[in-house]
């Protein structure tokens, strides 16, 4: 037999009601939720809101690929124009305030240079012309140590 009825065939509710005892508003799915489930409840929320709300990584060097190897690998304090060779012609990469991105590539598509300033932990990379630009901190972690 359900939970719900009682067992004379009436409603738990009406009975209540019948026997003059008050029914309070909530409904009965607030029953079934206990302090600890709500305290549950507001630490995955917190939890999820501290996510969203931390402080965005900051970069600190640029390594720049040609081909798969290591062509320079810099900070980002000195602003400069470097010059990659390619097969398809000169890939040029500026570094200017702290920021990286590509600036000119002889690529038919030119997608690397409309990807722009690069944020952390962002890369670009243009196929036809082997170039690659990753940033990323400088400090070594448990995937690449």
């Amino acid at each position: 037999m359900p939970f719900w009825r009682s067992q004379g065939g009436i409603s738990a509710s009406a009975n209540a009601g019948a026997a003059g005892v008050k029914r309070s508003g909530r409904s009965q799915a607030v029953h079934w939720i206990y302090p600890g489930d709500w305290l549950i409840l507001s630490a995955g929320l917190a939890l999820v809101a501290g996510l969203f709300l931390r402080t965005p990584a900051v970069a600190d060097r640029v390594t720049i690929k040609q081909s798969g190897h290591t062509f320079l690998e810099t900070g980002l304090r000195l602003d400069r124009l470097v010059a990659v060779p390619g097969p398809l012609g000169t890939t040029q990469v500026e570094i200017h305030g702290g920021r990286v991105r590509i600036k000119a590539d002889p690529s038919p598509r030119q997608l690397c240079v409309k990807q722009g300033w690069l944020q952390a932990g962002e890369a670009a990379v243009c196929l036809p012309n082997r170039v690659s630009v990753e940033l990323g901190r400088a400090a070594y972690d448990s995937l690449n140590y």
